[in-house]
């Protein structure tokens, strides 16, 4: 309504201006005639507008201009007016938090995504677990059906994890184990009877796993552990943005790698352990959580490194793979999969490291490897209600923007070919 307001006044000065500069009289120019053939012509195009919006309107709850207006809000200024309409659509699930305390510092895996995209409803999770919990987030077996739907659901996560933060830890052993299946990879890390499985399809694309086909696997550790979180690499750029369900070869040989390398015997040490987190500020594919390092001792000393990025570049996994491996440990390359990054810059974002970053990553392993401590352990696992987009998010978000589309192919050439000729009627050019 303001804007057809605005538009009539703008449309009267730019009148006004024609007058002026071409020397005809104003009541010459400003006849009843352009007046209404500019009524006519609004009048077309906001009923073109309006078949459009209709999907939009009913399955979303906004209009395209509205929905136009969030989403170049939330990429330029950061706003999340957009949340308001992924939360028409979002659903209550009961998602499990868990946390691997570790002396000072956590592991959370929780089970959702950190998406979609800028800092919307998730996304910038792993950033704020670094800021306000001093953890790690884990990329967990989630798919963007479990982007949060909005912040106050990330508030509600946050805020459980603090008070599974005070949990009571005691001393533990740490053990090892990995094992390759096919194209997959199975690493387990044993905490007294508590696993931390991580997996990787590295150097093929390592893309999200299913959260059914995570309970799979989590159901078939519990044979032999107490607790098992299962945790998604990420480490390895792919082609194609996909993910792995159940049903999928590829899961099948994750299973597969899981079950052998817990099945292997493994030498029990005393856990020992270091960490420390490096921020590299103007490399722009990495987020706001920085590279946690983490060493546990071991045979080999075990060196995990949390990438806060959006996948990893291969040729950079490889070199930090290769840098950590000389120092005689064993490199794992994770990344948090966040979506914090993915604005303007685009879809995908992989981390790309630079030389000095490696130098840096270099030297600070070198130090945490020869200050590793006696730390105690707790595994905290808790089941609470969580507002996410949900399945029917993607399919109902494309379903309702092909219906708008069709609409446009249709009205929108007859809807401006229409108004174009009735307005050059009523003003007499025909």
């Amino acid at each position: 309504k303001k804007s057809a307001i605005f538009g009539f006044i703008q449309f009267i000065f730019y009148i006004s201006l024609i007058s002026m500069n071409t020397g005809y009289l104003y009541e010459e120019v400003i006849t009843y005639r352009y007046i209404l053939a500019f009524i006519v012509f609004t009048g077309a195009i906001a009923f073109t507008y309006y078949l459009i919006s209709i999907p939009l309107k009913k399955n979303l709850g906004y209009s395209g201009i509205e929905m136009m207006q969030m989403f170049f809000a939330q990429w330029i200024f950061n706003e999340k007016d957009l949340e308001k309409a992924f939360n028409n659509i979002g659903k209550k699930v009961p998602l499990k938090l868990k946390l691997l305390k570790i002396g000072d510092t956590s592991l959370v895996s929780p089970s959702f995504h950190y998406g979609p995209f800028g800092t919307l409803c998730s996304s910038n999770f792993p950033s704020m677990v670094k800021k306000e919990l001093n953890s790690t987030a884990l990329h967990s077996t989630a798919t963007h059906d479990l982007n949060l739907a909005n912040s106050r659901e990330k508030k509600k996560a946050l805020n459980t994890l603090k008070e599974m933060l005070k949990s009571k830890t005691s001393p533990s052993y740490f053990s090892f184990s990995s094992h390759t299946e096919g194209d997959a990879k199975a690493y387990l890390l044993n905490f007294s009877g508590n696993a931390l499985l991580l997996l990787s399809r590295a150097p093929k694309t390592t893309e999200d796993i299913e959260y059914s086909a995570g309970l799979i696997l989590e159901e078939k550790l519990k044979k032999k552990f107490k607790n098992v979180a299962v945790v998604d690499m990420h480490n390895s750029e792919g082609k194609d943005i996909t993910y792995f369900d159940s049903l999928s070869k590829e899961f099948r040989e994750y299973v597969e790698a899981s079950v052998k390398a817990s099945q292997k015997r493994s030498k029990k040490l005393p856990l020992k352990h270091s960490h420390t987190t490096l921020f590299f500020k103007n490399n722009k594919t990495l987020g706001k959580a920085g590279i946690s390092i983490h060493c546990f001792n071991w045979e080999k000393p075990v060196v995990m490194l949390v990438i806060d990025g959006n996948s990893i570049k291969n040729e950079c996994r490889e070199i930090l793979e290769s840098t950590i491996s000389s120092l005689g440990a064993i490199p794992l390359i994770l990344t948090t999969d966040t979506h914090e990054i993915n604005n303007v810059r685009g879809v995908v974002n992989e981390y790309n490291c630079k030389k000095q970053e490696i130098e840096k990553i270099k030297t600070t392993i070198l130090y945490l490897l020869k200050n590793m401590k006696r730390k105690n352990f707790a595994f905290v696992e808790k089941e609470i209600l969580l507002k996410v987009l949900g399945k029917d998010f993607s399919v109902e978000t494309i379903s309702t923007l092909n219906s708008s589309l069709a609409i446009a192919r249709i009205i929108v050439p007859i809807g401006i070919v229409f108004s174009i000729l009735v307005s050059l009627y009523v003003i007499n050019l025909l």
